[in-house]
């Protein structure tokens, strides 16, 4: 800024120089007081010995520039809040999850624990994986009238033990899952 300002001055003061020393006609005399007069004027306009205008010029470009980038993280900090139904289908999952982890079904024992004895008795056979997955497909159709899928993912190999419906054309699928020994069950629910 003080820059421009000293370069206009220069630009100023060469023109009333230059029409100081014409003084061919009265008219051109005139002319050049004309000139030195505003040039002085200017002179103390653009001569600025306080720094009052590059001081306010760089106050304002500084609220601006702090202003848009709090702005700017706002606007990438707003939470798009759940629907209903998305927040029942997360709720619902955590709540079926710790039906089958918790709740007393069989000889006092929850589904899963069922689960992992009757798994790990039979080292893991098809048919154990049968008996479990229509225990657990029994307990969760009476649970949710929600589509679902269970599989178990670190013994038997991400096996699907119980399901109802198509996961593939689910739009919304809600995931939890449980450690039951060396057995992890993992659900899935939309």
């Amino acid at each position: 800024m003080k820059i421009l300002l000293f370069n206009l001055s220069l630009f100023n003061n060469s023109n009333t120089n230059s029409m100081k020393y014409n003084n061919s006609t009265n008219n051109d005399n005139n002319s050049a007081n004309s000139t030195n007069n505003s040039a002085n004027n200017n002179d103390n306009i653009l001569k600025d010995n306080n720094g009052f205008i590059s001081i306010f010029d760089i106050l304002i470009a500084m609220i601006i520039i702090v202003l848009s980038l709090m702005l700017f993280t706002t606007i990438n900090n707003i939470d798009i809040p759940l629907t209903i139904e998305e927040r029942s289908v997360s709720y619902n999952s955590e709540d079926i999850m710790e039906s089958l982890s918790a709740k007393p079904y069989e000889n006092n024992k929850p589904v899963l624990e069922i689960a992992m004895d009757t798994l790990k008795s039979n080292n893991n056979s098809d048919e154990s994986i049968k008996s479990v997955g229509i225990m657990i497909g029994r307990f969760l159709n009476e649970t949710t009238s929600e589509n679902y899928l269970l599989a178990e993912m670190n013994q038997i190999n991400s096996t699907v033990l119980a399901s109802r419906g198509d996961i593939e054309i689910a739009e919304n699928i809600s995931t939890v899952n449980r450690h039951f020994g060396d057995y992890n069950f993992l659900l899935y629910l939309w």
